[in-house]
């Protein structure tokens, strides 16, 4: 069964590729090749082994937490958890041999059980009619918003308030804005409804420069107590989460001119999950943000001519 799955992986991988062009492939296999290059050097250092293999860690948490085949391999796999056991150890490969390269036992053995736990993990969030309060808050506008609030709101309120009442701590408020920042980019990874799409009535232009202005406008608004808290007790500080504000902004355009260059109807395509990563790794690797303001060139006038299709009657 587990031969069968890989094989079925494999399939999808080669349908997300013919899916996103030989050119994107390429560039994402040099930017993988490229994290993964750096990683194996910056194990090397003692003091950035600890966050490397974290990274790593999370990484897979991340994907486990987020896949939507669990109750698919649940019935039809004998032993669900070694199916996934069995992903991840392949996922993990090359920090496996990294880790054996520089004889990090220590690490080497920690990654198995870690990998092995979150495979047994079936979290699944519970709902609570508090959500209709936030709902309410939110325009119409950002159904994005209403729907991922809806299904992060704990992880979300909880997480913000964290930094709100520990912001005078220097690391909270910066490790709360990446953790909000990575939740808010999973919001634009499901294309809407044609219905939803048309709303609006306006030109593919209009369209993309009021959606990035609407979603720039909530994301603002939800950071800014968190910012001016930092700046209050940490104010020699003020460059970092400034530039970790805008670094998120960029990345929130990028994901909106992504999600419309690749638009289908009610859709949620695979090309905009692997461009999204590569967005979060521009985070950990700078050399890549020149990468992702030309795929955000590329990604405006391929939205704008996917949404032609669509709103064209509108112009």
């Amino acid at each position: 069964m587990i031969s069968q799955i890989l094989k079925i992986r494999v399939k999808q991988a080669f349908r997300v590729f013919a899916e996103i062009g030989i050119i994107r492939v390429i560039v994402l296999l040099m930017a993988i090749a490229f994290f993964l290059l750096l990683m194996f050097t910056k194990l090397a250092e003692k003091s950035y082994q600890e966050l490397v293999v974290g990274i790593y860690i999370f990484t897979i948490l991340s994907i486990h937490l987020k896949r939507k085949d669990k109750e698919f391999i649940s019935i039809y796999a004998f032993s669900p958890t070694l199916v996934f056991f069995s992903e991840y150890i392949l996922l993990s490969f090359p920090l496996i041999a990294s880790l054996i390269f520089y004889k990090l036992w220590f690490y080497l053995l920690a990654i198995f059980p870690a990998l092995f736990i979150i495979s047994i993990l079936n979290f699944k969030p519970k709902y609570s009619s508090i959500n209709s309060v936030f709902q309410e808050l939110i325009p119409n506008s950002n159904f994005e918003w209403k729907a991922g609030i809806r299904k992060y709101l704990f992880w979300f309120i909880g997480l913000w308030f964290i930094g709100i009442f520990a912001s005078y701590f220097l690391a909270v408020v910066p490790i709360v804005i990446f953790l909000l920042g990575i939740i808010v980019l999973s919001f634009f990874e499901k294309s809407e409804s044609l219905q939803i799409l048309l709303l609006n009535e306006i030109g593919a232009t209009n369209f993309i420069t009021k959606k990035v202005r609407s979603q720039l406008a909530i994301f603002s608004t939800i950071m800014f107590p968190l910012i001016i808290l930092f700046l209050i007790f940490n104010f020699e500080y003020y460059y970092i989460v400034l530039i970790e504000f805008l670094l998120f902004s960029i990345l929130i355009i990028y994901t909106i001119l992504l999600k419309y260059a690749f638009y289908q109807p009610n859709s949620q395509s695979g090309a905009i999950q692997i461009f999204t990563m590569i967005g979060i790794m521009s985070l950990f690797i700078p050399v890549l943000l020149p990468v992702i303001f030309i795929l955000m060139i590329k990604f405006l006038f391929q939205a704008i001519n996917n949404l032609n299709f669509y709103l064209d009657d509108f112009d």
